[in-house]
């Protein structure tokens, strides 16, 4: 099981991780989770490309 909150509270308390999700008719097709701050796998491009 993949968790999407993030470990660490920073700030206002805890966080998600980033994430994009693309779903179909409620049922989760892609689930791009990300590592580190690098902006990638969830851009409007990547899911597009996903699709």
């Amino acid at each position: 099981m993949m968790a999407l909150v993030h470990g660490i509270p920073v700030g206002l308390g805890v966080r998600l991780r980033r994430y994009a999700l693309l779903a179909d008719d409620g049922v989760v097709k892609v689930l791009n989770l990300k590592e580190g701050g690098a902006f990638t796998m969830s851009s409007a491009e990547d899911m597009l490309a996903a699709l």
